[in-house]
């Protein structure tokens, strides 16, 4: 108990942007140990693809599926 009174007294001392940045960091450090304590097979991140640009097609025409006239010729540079 004598350690919370130490740091909110010295929570009160600063300024009030500083204790917006010590909430901060504080909620930082809950959140990393809320992941490092999270031991189950759920994911809580978007998969490492998720953003990004769709996969290009590198096949040939034929191989697409796509009829030869509809083929985007930009494919193949």
């Amino acid at each position: 108990m004598i350690q919370d009174t130490v740091i909110l007294n010295k929570f009160h001392q600063l300024t009030p942007e500083q204790q917006q940045q010590m909430l901060d960091f504080m909620d930082f450090l809950l959140f990393k140990k809320e992941i490092k304590d999270d031991t189950s097979p759920q994911i809580k991140s978007k998969p490492a693809l998720a953003g990004t640009q769709p996969f290009e097609f590198l096949a040939t025409p034929e191989e697409s599926g796509i009829p030869v006239n509809e083929w985007n010729m930009e494919h193949f540079n």
